[in-house]
Parts: C-alpha cells; structure tokens; sequence
C-alpha cells in the first residue's frame, strides 16, 4: 500500500472510531447557525472543504439547560470557524424584569422621552412620587422601546442570517 491509500485508511478508521464514541456516550449534534463547511484547506492542490466544527451535547444537557442554541463565527486567524455556544436555564414563565438596555443612550430622542415623561404631573403624595414616576417611565420605555427598536431577537436573528450570507460569500 502506498502512503496516500494508508493516510486514507487511517483517517477513515478515525472517523468510525469517533463515530462510535459519539453513539456510545449517546451525544446529540446539536443544529449549528452558520457556513455549511468549517475548515478549508488544499490538499494536491485541490481546495478542500468540509464541517469538521461540531456541538454535542446529551439528552441530560438538554434537560438541565433549557435554551441552547450555537453559531460558527467567523474565521479570524485559523483555518477553522469558532463556535459560540449559548444556553440559559430560564424556564420561568414569569414576566421578564425590566432591563435598562445601553442602546437607548445612543437615540437622539431618547433624553427628550425620558423628561417629557418624568415631568408629567403625579397626583400622589410627595413621599411616592418617585416611585409612581419611575413605574410610569418603565411602563413607557417598554412601549417605546418597542416602537424605536422593534422585536430585538427578530432584530438580531436578521443579522445573524446576514453574517451567515457574508460568511457563505466569503467562502465560495
């Protein structure tokens, strides 16, 4: 056998022993956003490509860890795209507390918003008016949040589907 037949078996060897392991520690490959092929590389000359980048997991991960989702990101120095795994517990069904999001800053009328509604009259005594007044303003930046920046995971969806069509351009 020459080397390029033994290079051949042994890597095939490779794959059905990590096959297996895969099957025998029941893991899962979980569904992963991004380019359909993680490394490239040229071997005799020829350009190849191929999803070497993986995510397991197992039936008990999922249980424990409610929201999983993973992304390839792009390639920066590598041959080989980084994957970005991102899980959360949350199963609460309870409502979402009210997070203060840092892009507001950044819109022109965000401070005019903000003192039209703090300078709204409040009929209450003097000892809840803060409280009344910040109740009142988080009621209202959730409405304009909405209004401003729409759906922000359908927002961010959007971009990932870009950076996936960018990536999949830059690829080809």
């Amino acid at each position: 056998m020459g080397a390029h037949e033994t290079t051949g078996i042994i890597k095939r060897r490779s794959c059905e022993d990590f096959r297996a392991g895969v099957t025998l520690c029941n893991l899962l490959d979980l569904e992963t956003q991004g380019p359909s092929y993680t490394w490239h590389g040229t071997r005799g000359g020829w350009i190849v490509m191929s999803r070497l980048d993986r995510t397991f997991c197992n039936d008990a991960f999922l249980e424990h860890w409610s929201q999983v989702s993973s992304i390839y990101l792009p390639r920066l120095s590598s041959d080989h795209h980084l994957l970005l795994l991102s899980s959360s517990m949350n199963t609460s069904t309870s409502p979402r507390p009210f997070r203060f999001q840092g892009m507001w800053l950044l819109h022109s009328n965000f401070k005019d918003f903000v003192r039209n509604v703090w300078c709204r009259p409040c009929v209450s005594s003097p000892m809840s008016i803060l409280t009344v007044k910040l109740k009142d303003l988080k009621r209202e930046l959730k409405v304009w949040n909405w209004q401003v920046f729409g759906e922000l995971k359908l927002n961010i969806s959007k971009a990932s589907e870009k950076v996936l069509s960018i990536q999949e351009r830059l690829t080809n």
